[in-house]
């Protein structure tokens, strides 16, 4: 059968907490794109702030108020080149304010098996979420489209496929633990 998987956790996005991943995110590295789903007309204004947003994705790490009342509709940013540790892991946090570090809320996969992503994030008026890292085998832009991307995968009558995608919550000691764990995994290319 046809395969295209994603693991779509999401949490709230939350004001005055940081992103911290282990991907590059440079324009070169990023990809940012708006509502797929085609309902919301998009604004000037939305249309400029994607634009801002692929020149300078890096700034959607910083989850400020401005950032948090910009998402409407969504944002998606596409992450393809997730960097794994000495375990094969990804990892993604969503660092939360709070005196002395408020926790993180934390995704960790394995690129090898799940190798693309994609970072939903939205706040409306119905709805305010962030899906942190979400790890797939392709992107949400459909069949057709990821087919032509070479994204769409197989798997045989019997066959198995294991996909290991880690998601909870942090305290404030994991959190920073994780924390300076993505900065070496960042920091062994350099």
């Amino acid at each position: 059968m046809d395969l295209m998987y994603m693991a779509h956790t999401n949490f709230k996005p939350i004001a005055g907490s940081q992103l911290v991943y282990t991907h590059a995110d440079g324009p070169a590295d990023l990809e940012v794109g708006g509502s797929v789903n085609g309902l919301v007309p998009p604004s000037k204004n939305y249309l400029d702030f994607l634009d801002e947003l692929q020149s300078n994705p890096s700034r959607h790490n910083d989850m400020d108020e401005a950032m948090v009342q910009s998402i409407n509709p969504e944002v998606l940013v596409y992450l393809r080149s997730f960097k794994a540790d000495s375990e094969g892991l990804a990892h993604s946090m969503q660092l939360l304010p709070g005196a002395g570090g408020g926790g993180a809320d934390y995704v960790a996969h394995k690129p090898d098996q799940l190798p693309l992503a994609t970072r939903w994030m939205v706040h409306d008026g119905s709805q305010s979420a962030l899906g942190l890292t979400l790890p797939a085998t392709a992107e949400p832009a459909g069949k057709a489209a990821e087919t032509e991307k070479g994204n769409l995968q197989y798997i045989a009558a019997g066959a198995e496929r294991l996909f290991e995608v880690e998601v909870g919550a942090l305290d404030a000691a994991a959190a920073a633990s994780k924390q300076s764990h993505i900065q070496a995994v960042l920091a062994t290319d350099k």
